[in-house]
């Protein structure tokens, strides 16, 4: 389990003791948002806009990177962060060893309003204002974001989007309590 506070430290809890084991301070502003990211390291969001890595079995930072703005979505995966903000949707490939962030775009015509990882392949579905839901395949190779599947509900704003656990459908969710379901089969 991962905390930080209003100085920017970060402590990792055991959860089982009830102890903290590791604390990293970070010489940093409050962190608005933070995940576990693959076995042994965490993304932060920090208010002055960057997204620091951490390695926490050496309690160290291992990468950064500054945003143009702050994000009102993230998800994480296993080596991938997901951002969305404003008009786009921003897939950042981690590359711990090297420490690099090869960053991939898809920008939309109305706001993202929510974005959900596919459990098990690497597709995102985009929710955004003005009824579009969107299915994005994210090719890691070309670092790239390419439309597979779109569907446009007007004149409804879905507010959310997220795929079953065993990702065979998906769902969304719109301001007036209205809910879409589609499953198979989603061609993509």
């Amino acid at each position: 389990l991962l905390s930080a506070d209003s100085s920017g430290r970060i402590r990792v809890w055991h959860t089982l003791q009830g102890i903290c084991e590791t604390e990293l301070a970070t010489d940093c502003e409050t962190i608005q948002w933070l995940a576990v990211v693959g076995q042994a390291h965490a993304i932060a969001l920090h208010a002055d806009r960057w997204i620091r890595l951490w390695d926490l079995e050496r309690g160290a930072m291992r990468g950064g990177m500054p945003l143009e703005g702050i994000p009102h979505s993230l998800l994480t995966t296993p080596g991938r962060l997901s951002l969305a903000m404003g008009h786009e949707v921003q897939i950042l490939a981690m590359s711990f060893p090297d420490r690099r962030f090869p960053r991939a775009e898809h920008h939309f015509q109305t706001h993202v309003l929510s974005a959900s990882w596919h459990p098990t392949r690497p597709l995102v579905a985009v929710a955004s204002a003005g009824g579009l839901v969107e299915l994005l395949a994210w090719q890691p190779s070309a670092c790239s974001l390419e439309p597979v599947w779109r569907t446009q509900l007007r004149p409804a704003r879905f507010r959310s989007v997220r795929w079953s656990t065993d990702g065979l459908r998906l769902a969304a969710g719109t301001e007036d309590e209205l809910h879409v379901i589609w499953g198979p089969p989603l061609r993509c």
